[in-house]
């Protein structure tokens, strides 16, 4: 069931990893050094550089998750956006090149549900289409060589994109990633492994880099919504909207 987007807000119960989460330490132990790559065995997700005929036939509309409402842009073929937290999403989060597009929040719902599913398991194959100069493809790219359950360092990135001590450009262009959780970009530290920054909020970051470690009681919970369907196991709040 998808919630009535137009009338009401679906957001996560969100928890706070606990004090013994994600500490420095921990993070430090699964940093690793990534590859520049096209496409990732270890993920299964393929970037390429979006076309103007998946443009044409794109989509867009709003999808729930288990960390609160996203907004995603796809193509029949690709994914071409994905911004998980819709509060921190300014006005102009969408390009003009999408502005026409249809919206389409069941389909949105839909292709979330097959990310999130993906996201665990590389056989499932994942196109990302992205626009980005040279620079961002290639970290873009090597953030695709992170391992599901490990980390790596700006640092580390600049080294492997071949531009050593380009750290700062580096966060960058992490910053500048459109597609949450498919292009990886939350599991980038710092060396000293304090999570820094991330485009969708710190916090978000947090709870993220918690669900792929499998700590317990992140992300997947079990709650029924007010109707008596169960969201993908997600537990939803429903609340009034601003008028």
């Amino acid at each position: 069931m998808m919630l009535g987007v137009e009338s009401e807000r679906a957001e996560l119960a969100l928890q706070t990893p606990p004090d013994s989460s994600l500490k420095p330490a921990f993070l430090r132990e699964r940093l690793v050094n990534p590859s520049v790559t096209g496409f990732s065995r270890l993920t299964g997700v393929s970037l390429e550089t979006v076309s103007a005929s998946q443009l044409q036939d794109g989509r867009r509309g709003r999808a729930l998750t288990p960390w609160g409402m996203s907004r995603i842009v796809w193509s029949p073929s690709s994914i071409l956006r994905w911004e998980l937290d819709e509060k921190a999403i300014s006005a102009s989060w969408i390009s003009p090149s999408e502005q026409g597009l249809p919206v389409d929040d069941a389909g949105a719902q839909d292709c979330v549900e097959r990310l999130l599913k993906g996201s665990k398991d590389p056989m499932i194959p994942v196109s990302v289409s992205v626009c980005g100069t040279p620079f961002q493809h290639r970290v873009w790219r090597a953030l695709l060589g992170i391992p599901r359950g490990s980390v790596t360092s700006y640092g580390r990135l600049a080294n492997a994109v071949g531009a050593p001590g380009a750290a700062r450009a580096v966060g960058a262009a992490c910053a500048a990633n459109p597609v949450a959780l498919m292009i990886p970009c939350h599991r980038v530290v710092r060396e000293s492994g304090d999570l820094n920054g991330y485009r969708w909020g710190v916090q978000l970051k947090g709870l993220l880099l918690a669900w792929e470690f499998g700590m317990p009681g992140f992300g997947m919970q079990s709650r029924q919504d007010p109707a008596g369907e169960n969201l993908m196991g997600f537990a939803v709040v429903k609340t009034a909207s601003a008028q």
